[in-house]
């Protein structure tokens, strides 16, 4: 089972279903129907649980709604306010291939929880 591992206590990992967006290279490893290992970064022997692929899309930042890069992104002490923001986080993250322009492509993937395997606490400190 692939994993996909988070860096943050987004806001987003106590819900049922969200998204997360990936470099434009997850399109091919990620496929609809198929179950992934989530994973917060700072837990990494103790997964949070197994969710579903709902679906996986390919769109520029700049096609992406405010509303989905905040409810993708935000997590205890960060805000995004705009695209650029988004643009920011994801860049923080990656070493290499950062990202040039809004006009960059990038992957949005849709999942369901399936189901929770751990205790972590998603309310407390930021990671």
């Amino acid at each position: 089972m692939k994993s996909l591992i988070f860096h943050k206590r987004y806001h987003k990992l106590s819900q049922s279903e969200f998204t997360t967006i990936r470099g434009a290279t997850a399109a091919a490893r990620y496929k609809v129907g198929n179950q992934v290992e989530l994973i917060l970064q700072e837990h990494i022997e103790s997964p949070l649980g197994v969710a579903e692929i709902v679906s996986v899309e390919q769109m520029s930042l700049r096609e992406m709604s405010l509303e989905l890069l905040k409810a993708d992104g935000e997590y205890p002490g960060f805000v995004i306010h705009s695209n650029l923001d988004f643009m920011g986080l994801l860049n923080h993250f990656r070493r290499f291939n950062k990202l040039k322009s809004l006009d960059d492509v990038l992957t949005v993937i849709k999942l369901k929880m399936v189901t929770s395997l751990t205790g972590v606490s998603l309310s407390s400190k930021e990671s």
